[in-house]
């Protein structure tokens, strides 16, 4: 086939891989790197015309492509009858795949592994190419704990419907044991005519993020307990010695106040829209009950008025007319009125909460914002009324300590029902 033995020796102990072409472009020999490299991906070149069209490369010159298996450096050499195509990949890439901080995974089109990193190895404690399959892995889905089936993972998707994949999370089992969780993300290898050649996914580990989560949660809980044991401390103590009753009784107060607050700011409540008048009325209805100098509620308020609210709206309702009725005289009344109001071009619901006076009681104090008041009670309304955007005032009787209350006003913005909204009006979740 040669003229030369020395050419024959060349192309088989080349440090690349080669294959030599005759006059009809019929490929004779390869070398064994360009074999091992060629059956990796279960190619077959039989002539010139199938290296160009597998690779992309044109059929005569040198230099460089990228093509589905990365960078492509060729050269073709004349020869007497022939020539020898020289082709690698860059050693550039090679070094890239391996410095890479996240695990390369490399399938055929079977599903088979044909190329990985060491970062991989690490990952997984053992090398992938000792898998038949990828769905050999024991894995499940991070977020429901189901198995997953052998063509749910993100290569297999890639290979199967030439899907990109992004970030499946996923708790895989080691081969010592262990469990960690992997993020894989993947897409298709495709040929000059966009047939499926493989896939390549690259691997995240997830285990110190999960532990770093974990640890949030644990601490949120163990913060939470905290404060539930304080206050049972404080009731145990109250409970014990009277002569501290009153003192730890407010002290108790606060504790519990401020692990309500902690929860609304540190938890999302889900908000719906709600008619104002039925808060009012099953807060009013529900202070009546425990009330024991005979004050009575009276709710005066005509059509729905609408806000987007939650049931902590109605405690917040609730503990400032049980302020009020601790404060009024005894068989006095409450009356709760409700108007339409408009600031800066916003529309709000004003909400007149007080006590019916006499006219000669002196109350006509000025109206101050309840804000970084010293009352537990009240600061803890405050808070919740501005999470929902609404703001709140107190007047204060004349004459009598500070802290006694004859009148609140308060403020929220209106809500308008549409088709997307539903209104609700349960009245068993307020009893």
């Amino acid at each position: 086939m040669f003229d030369s033995e020395i050419v024959q020796d060349l192309l088989n102990n080349l440090p690349a891989p080669c294959m030599y072409f005759d006059d009809e472009e019929a490929c004779r020999v390869k070398n064994k790197l360009s074999h091992d490299f060629l059956t990796k991906w279960e190619v077959d070149c039989t002539c010139l015309q199938d290296v160009s069209e597998t690779f992309n490369i044109p059929l005569q010159g040198s230099g460089r492509t990228v093509t589905w298996c990365g960078c492509i450096e060729y050269a073709f050499v004349p020869i007497k009858k022939g020539s020898i195509f020289i082709f690698n990949q860059n050693q550039t890439l090679a070094e890239i795949k391996q410095l890479l901080p996240m695990g390369l995974l490399i399938v055929d089109r079977h599903g088979r592994v044909v190329e990985f990193n060491s970062r991989l190895r690490e990952l997984l404690g053992y090398a992938p190419a000792d898998l038949k399959a990828l769905s050999a892995l024991k894995g499940r889905w991070t977020d429901n704990g189901l198995k997953l089936s052998s063509g749910e993972w993100a290569p297999a998707r890639s290979l199967k419907n030439k899907e990109v994949v992004i970030s499946d999370c996923v708790d895989v089992v080691r081969k010592n044991g262990t469990r960690t969780t992997l993020c894989f993300s993947a897409c298709p290898l495709c040929d000059s005519y966009g047939a499926v050649m493989g896939a390549v996914s690259f691997v995240q580990d997830l285990a110190q993020q999960r532990a770093a989560e974990l640890d949030a949660v644990e601490g949120k809980r163990k913060a939470e307990e905290c404060l539930k044991e304080l206050v049972k401390n404080i009731q145990e103590i109250c409970t014990q010695d009277n002569d501290l009753r009153r003192t730890l009784t407010q002290v108790q107060t606060t504790a519990e106040n401020t692990y309500k607050g902690y929860q609304i700011e540190n938890r999302f409540f889900s908000s719906e829209l709600m008619d104002i008048s039925y808060l009012i009325d099953s807060a009013g209805c529900e202070c009546e009950r425990s009330i024991t100098n005979g004050t009575i509620v009276l709710c005066e308020v005509e059509g729905h008025k609408l806000v987007s609210a939650n049931v902590h709206l109605r405690e917040a309702f609730k503990t400032v007319i049980q302020i009020l009725a601790e404060n009024s005289t005894d068989n006095s009344e409450i009356t709760i009125k409700i108007k339409d109001y408009c600031e800066q071009g916003k529309e709000y619901h004003r909400i007149e909460i007080k006590e019916n006076l006499d006219e000669d009681d002196n109350f006509h104090n000025e109206l101050v914002e309840c804000r970084n008041r010293a009352d537990c009670h009240l600061s803890l309304v405050e808070q919740i009324i501005r999470n929902f955007g609404g703001r709140i005032w107190a007047e204060e009787k004349a004459g009598v300590l500070p802290g006694c209350y004859s009148r609140f006003v308060i403020l929220l913005p209106a809500a308008v029902c549409t088709e997307q909204q539903g209104l609700r009006m349960d009245m068993e979740s307020f009893a």
